[in-house]
Formats: structure tokens, C-alpha cells, sequence
């Protein structure tokens, strides 16, 4: 585990890292759109009415942790 570690931070780069966390919001911009446009999930308004609230809730809650709360 100690020689993963040790790799791990030669390629993790702050640089890399920051470009991982800026493709995770573009993967979950186009997980929702997804989602939001398939027509048998559209005809369910509960679960598009819970997907939607379950993404603007965890993006509320890391906006609140990212900019808010300092640590």
C-alpha cells in the first residue's frame, strides 16, 4: 500500500488532480442532461422531480463546503 502511495503522488499532481475534479462536473453536467432527456424516464415526474433535487442538493452541499465552511 506504501508503494501505491508513493507512485500515486508522482502522477497525482495538483495540476492532474484539479483536472480530474473539473471532468467529475462534466460528467455529472452530462450524467443529468442524460437523464433528463430519456423519454420514459421523463414520463415519471417523481423520480425526475427526486433526481433533480438529489443533484441540486449535493451541489448545494459542496458549494457550501468549498466556499463557506473554511477549514
Amino acid at each position: 500500500m506504501r508503494e501505491f502511495k508513493v507512485k500515486a503522488v508522482k502522477v497525482l499532481t495538483p495540476k492532474v488532480s484539479l483536472w480530474i475534479h473539473r471532468l467529475n462536473f462534466v460528467a455529472i453536467a452530462l450524467i443529468w442532461v442524460h437523464v433528463n432527456l430519456i423519454p420514459r424516464i421523463v414520463n415519471v415526474p417523481y423520480f425526475t422531480l427526486i433526481f433533480d433535487l438529489y443533484t441540486l442538493f449535493f451541489l448545494a452541499a459542496y458549494a457550501y463546503k468549498k466556499f463557506v465552511v473554511r477549514n
